[in-house]
């Protein structure tokens, strides 16, 4: 069995082992680049080890796997304001009814245990560091 990538663009698109396409079809030697168009690139990557998969580059005969996409410091902050804000969503949830009850004065003790743990969750949201890369996020309350 051989494999192939089809690249395009620069990019790998697919892989192709011979052993799924049908025997009669095939030529000989295996090969199936001469199948094709001229205008479609097929590499083959038998033996390779890893094999490249779609998406790695492939340039001057070499193939590299994707850079991982390192987030700006915006992309950061954004990123972890929405998170932030969506907490802050759950907590405003949860503690709304919580202290509709004790403005009304029949709270339970464990109401207002409740809307005391979810306060100290929304307080600490506020002290998240949100440039950080890997923000330590504070524990929801069960």
């Amino acid at each position: 069995m051989r494999i192939f990538a089809r690249i395009d663009g620069g990019l790998v698109i697919e892989k192709f082992p011979t052993e799924d396409f049908p025997t009669a079809d095939l030529p000989p030697d295996g090969d199936i680049r001469p199948m094709w168009h001229p205008d479609i690139v097929w590499v083959e990557v038998t033996g390779m080890s890893p094999l490249p998969e779609p998406g790695w580059s492939y340039s001057d005969g070499e193939f590299s796997e994707p850079k991982p996409h390192i987030l700006s410091v915006e992309e950061l902050l954004k990123k972890n304001t929405a998170q932030q804000e969506s907490l802050q969503i759950i907590a405003s949830q949860a503690i709304t009814p919580l202290l509709l009850a004790l403005q009304l004065g029949n709270a339970t003790e464990d109401e207002t245990s409740q809307a005391r743990k979810w306060q100290s969750f929304s307080r600490s949201l506020k002290s998240v560091d949100l440039s950080s890369a890997s923000p330590v996020w504070p524990s929801m309350p069960e």
